[in-house]
């Protein structure tokens, strides 16, 4: 691995099911509305309307998480959320931690008595299982590329 460029990481399973989620409820949404508006009455566009705002207000979380991504690059770890960006200069950084809380893992990176949270990877109950035993791919995969960048010591 070439440590000059820029890597950019997303966890690819919530991309996949926040795709699944917008097209069916944009389906569903889509079906709903052909049948109310089959007989156009000031009644039948105000439930459209409700069932449009419905609709945008649902979509709007899995639709905009498509922006999550963490790049990480010989000067910086840039998280990029839905609504901000923040960038943490690897010489600012002072320690790693992986972490699972609410049914999602992260990273948590320490920069003096700032800490920060990338690489977020929502994860679900297996059939039978436990939440998340094990970190996703992905975030192990940015964790390795961060500590290689920093020069830290693997964990053991």
């Amino acid at each position: 691995m070439s440590m000059n460029e820029a890597r950019v990481y997303r966890h690819v399973p919530w991309l996949f099911a926040a795709g699944l989620i917008v097209a069916a409820l944009t389906g569903a949404v889509g079906a709903g509305l052909v049948t109310l508006l089959h007989e156009l009455s000031v009644a039948t566009v105000c439930k459209a309307a409700v069932a449009l705002l419905f609709y945008v207000v649902v979509v709007a979380f899995p639709l905009l998480s498509f922006r999550w991504r963490t790049v990480i690059d010989d000067e910086a770890v840039t998280q990029h959320w839905i609504t901000r960006t923040y960038r943490i200069p690897l010489a600012e950084i002072t320690g790693l931690e992986r972490d699972a809380a609410a049914h999602r893992w992260f990273l948590r990176i320490h920069a003096g008595e700032k800490t920060f949270e990338v690489i977020p990877c929502p994860v679900y109950r297996r059939p039978g299982g436990a939440f998340g035993a094990t970190p996703p791919r992905t975030l192990l995969a940015a964790e390795a590329d961060l500590e290689a960048r920093l020069a830290l010591p693997q964990p053991a």
